[in-house]
């Protein structure tokens, strides 16, 4: 060739992987290549490749944009020009320099592909290294989307396996790890950002630290987070990055809810770098919640309006509109906030905070206050406030994997709550837990579930229980309930099918709760409901088993409920024909509530007991009790202690002490006028009247009972002994 000659190189004089950076700038950089150099302080330098054996000449100050130089030396003859050539071509050095050129005119992809050609082709070429970081950084350069993802990632990972000791490493490690973190795979971020921040000696050691604080955030790891960050301001009190830490860990303090922290560190970071403040839209926002969550609004409504005015167009502008609205809403001040969120609404109506805002309309426009009229002129600006429902329709279907679309699922379902319409809250309620299964532990929705459950069964009680829409109702109802955790919603479910009859499914539902974890604190609830359904499906064995666990708390207390429990359990045990446990239990549930309503219906019971075992001393003291804690005041009481008068006649006539029956008989009637047991008792005066042999008296009394009502049974005895007195009157010298 005449003379020795290198070639020179752009890529090399740049420093090696430093081609698109200034400085520690790390964004993508596609300006022209005479911007580019290696560093903030270092001169443009020229590598020019010598034959093996004769290393490297580093020629400073090379003009980055030439694409060779020819540089003459004298002590080289024709012999190391033929080895000169002959390592030119083995070397493939020719491929690699048509690719740093094309990297150099910003023809990434071009470039990308060459240097896939040159590895492939020259696997033992000297600049191997060279190519498999510089494909990667061209790739990277391309643009990163979804068609070009799994290309770049390969290539990073490719080159920092092959060469994990390259000086290039620390830079593709960073870009791998960014990558990583913007297309969502924080977790894959996580090892990259480790190996930053634990790596001696690279100058990305504190990106490092950041990486991973920005990867606990998004895991919602706060405190680890605000660790890393703290770790950056305690060592790195000086470097560009600690600027960053510092609202990072501003917010990072508003997640973790220490409101009155993230106020300070942002007040100390705003006064510091207010331009980077002002810069940074996310943090405003965050500053500007922390101080309305540590209830300071009017400083909060001062930095969401700067905000505002700001970024008018961005989602935290827009946002601001609506924690604005929020402010004013909480002031009292609805027509302010209306006007605001219409404004929002009708700019931004199909944003996710636009769709908020809408919902926001909706939901005002339900209240009973009117806050704008259909004459007014803005009509047009606000139709989610006047048609609500069609306003959660139109969310629904046409944003259904945006955020507000569950709410306005939640805010239609409280909507038919409200009007009444439980059937159809409750199957929207089911398309949002089936729809959206990481709401379906959510308080509000279980809290309406429960809701729409009670107003449903209180409905149907009052229409005379129509449990056959009901049953339908669970049937559709249970498949998605069978997976909620929450144990007061199972309680309730449980105790709807109780309530509702549906006592097989009761049972089954309490059964299951009894032997779950975390039903600790609601045991004595659980057996007690599971014990009634036992009981009122004859299963008495089992029934006595569970409610007998409320015989001890019967007798400490601690419990409410103990009482109503043993009052069961004494019902059980009369129909396992056991009187003398009958009457044990009855008692005990007398201590635990010796001034409460399960008192006399306790007693009330106990007496039933003895009466019916032939205790009638003691059944007439009990049920005379029972009608001294009642008091003597005239009513129509149908229960236990109203009931306890005719008992008592009842105990009076079996043991055949009529004189008492009579005046028992007297004082029932005079306690309960109205009651259905008056003509059994009168036929029961008239039967203990003739027995005392007061013939007129029983007569008077049954010609009473035959002229009265229903029912008919009574009657016609009556007739029969009225009857049957004048017939022996008529013959009375028959007898």
């Amino acid at each position: 060739m005449g003379r020795k000659f290198f070639i020179v190189l752009a890529f090399i004089a740049a420093g090696a992987l430093e081609w698109a950076a200034a400085g520690n700038q790390l964004k993508p950089n596609k300006t022209s290549p005479a911007n580019l150099n290696t560093g903030r302080d270092s001169p443009a330098l020229t590598l020019a490749f010598r034959p093996p054996g004769l290393g490297f000449t580093i020629e400073p100050n090379v003009q980055r944009n030439a694409r060779s130089s020819v540089v003459p030396d004298s002590n080289y003859g024709s012999e190391e020009e033929k080895k000169s050539d002959e390592f030119f071509k083995s070397s493939g050095r020719g491929d690699f320099k048509s690719a740093v050129d094309d990297y150099m005119g910003g023809k990434y992809e071009e470039a990308a592909g060459k240097l896939a050609r040159f590895i492939a082709v020259h696997p033992k070429s000297p600049l191997l290294e060279e190519a498999y970081y510089m494909r990667a950084e061209a790739l990277y350069m391309t643009g990163v989307d979804k068609k070009t993802l799994p290309e770049t990632i390969e290539a990073f990972i490719a080159a920092t396996s092959l060469y994990p000791s390259s000086e290039h490493a620390p830079r593709a490690k960073f870009r791998l790890a960014e990558i990583y973190f913007d297309h969502g795979m924080a977790v894959e971020a996580l090892p990259a950002y480790d190996w930053l921040a634990k790596k001696p000696g690279n100058k990305y050691m504190v990106r490092g630290l950041l990486g991973r604080a920005k990867v606990f955030m998004s895991s919602k790891l706060y405190y680890e987070a605000s660790n890393e960050l703290e770790k950056v301001l305690l060592f790195y009190p000086k470097s560009p990055e600690a600027r960053e830490a510092k609202f990072k860990i501003a917010e990072a303090f508003f997640m973790m809810g220490r409101y009155a922290d993230s106020i300070r560190a942002f007040d100390a970071a705003g006064k510091r770098w207010p331009e980077y403040l002002m810069a940074d839209k996310e943090a405003l926002f965050s500053y500007a919640s922390a101080n309305l969550k540590a209830d300071k609004p009017e400083k909060a409504r001062e930095i969401f309006s700067e905000l505002l005015n700001i970024y008018p167009d961005s989602r935290e502008g827009r946002e601001a509109l609506n924690k604005i609205a929020d402010i004013w809403l909480a002031k009292g001040d609805k027509a302010s906030a209306a006007k605001l969120l219409g404004m929002l609404a009708r700019t931004s109506p199909e944003t996710e905070e636009g769709l908020r805002a809408r919902l926001k309309l909706a939901s005002l426009g339900q209240k009973p206050e009117k806050l704008l009229s259909k004459s007014d002129a803005f009509l047009g600006l606000y139709p989610a406030y006047f048609e609500p429902l069609a306003t959660y329709d139109d969310v629904i279907k046409k944003h259904p994997d945006q955020s507000p679309a569950p709410e306005a699922m939640y805010q239609k379902a409280l909507m038919f709550y409200k009007d009444r319409r439980y059937a159809e809250s409750i199957s929207v309620v089911n398309e949002v837990m089936t729809g959206y299964p990481a709401l379906s532990e959510s308080r509000q929705l279980l809290e309406l579930v429960k809701a729409n459950i009670s107003a449903m069964i209180r409905v149907y009680h009052e229409q005379g229980g129509n449990y056959e829409v009901l049953d339908a109702y669970y049937k559709n109802f249970d498949p998605y309930m069978r997976d909620v955790k929450d144990v007061e919603t199972r309680m309730i479910i449980a105790e709807a099918y109780l309530e509702t009859g549906m006592y097989t499914r009761a049972a089954e539902k309490f059964a299951d709760l009894a032997n779950s974890s975390g039903t600790a604190r609601y045991l004595d609830r659980i057996y007690y409901g599971w014990g009634r359904a036992a009981a009122a499906l004859g299963r008495y064995g089992e029934a006595a088993r569970v409610l007998e666990k409320f015989e001890a708390l019967a007798i400490k207390g601690g419990s409410i409920y103990a009482a109503p429990a043993m009052v069961e359990l004494g019902g059980v045990y009369e129909n396992l024909k056991d009187a003398s446990k009958a009457t044990a239990a009855y008692m005990a549930a007398m201590k635990a509530d010796e001034n409460g309503p399960t008192w006399t219906y306790a007693l009330y019971r106990t007496g039933l007991v003895q009466k019916d075992g032939g205790r009638y001393d003691e059944a007439l003291k009990s049920f005379s009790d029972v009608i001294k804690r009642r008091g003597s005041a005239p009513g129509s009481d149908a229960g236990p202690a109203g009931d306890a008068y005719f008992q008592r006649v009842d105990a009076a006539f079996l043991s055949k002490r009529y004189d008492l029956a009579v005046k028992f008989v007297d004082a029932a009637l005079k306690a309960n006028p109205g009651s259905p047991k008056k003509a059994w008792a009168l036929y029961l005066k008239s039967s203990c009247l003739a027995g005392l042999n007061e013939d007129e008296k029983s007569v008077e009394t049954s010609r009473t009972l035959a002229k009265g009502g229903p029912p008919q049974v009574y009657k016609d005895a009556a007739l029969a002994s009225v009857g049957g007195f004048e017939w022996k009157e008529k013959n009375s010298d028959l007898f």
